[in-house]
């Protein structure tokens, strides 16, 4: 069924609706998603991204732009970069990174070209 024009999909940040994070395999305690946008067939499009405390993504590359904004808590690049909420991070293609938390931090990610 098509959406009318003008009509808003609204996602709302509810915690209960949160999955556990199984895009890069099932290996990643602590780390739980929301997508909204997201295309698996793409890699492309946007999601929450939650992580609880002492939460750690693996080392990756990425093929196309990431650039996400810390909604809350506090994240910790491989770089030793301290990202703070109200904070936006942009990486271009190619870049190699891994992301941490102590506190824990909620996350809205854009993967796009």
């Amino acid at each position: 069924m098509q959406r009318p024009i003008g009509i808003p999909t609204v996602i709302k940040t509810d915690p209960s609706r949160f999955e556990p994070y199984t895009l890069d395999g099932p290996d990643y305690p602590g780390l739980r998603w929301l997508p909204i946008t997201f295309d698996p067939k793409t890699s492309r499009g946007s999601y929450y991204f939650q992580m609880l405390p002492g939460a750690v993504t693996k080392p990756h590359a990425h093929p196309n732009y990431e650039e996400f904004y810390v909604i809350e808590g506090e994240a910790i690049e491989s770089d030793g970069t301290v990202l703070k909420a109200g904070d936006f991070v942009s990486f271009q293609p190619g870049s190699f990174h891994n992301t941490r938390t102590e506190t824990g931090c909620l996350l809205i990610v854009f993967e796009w070209i």
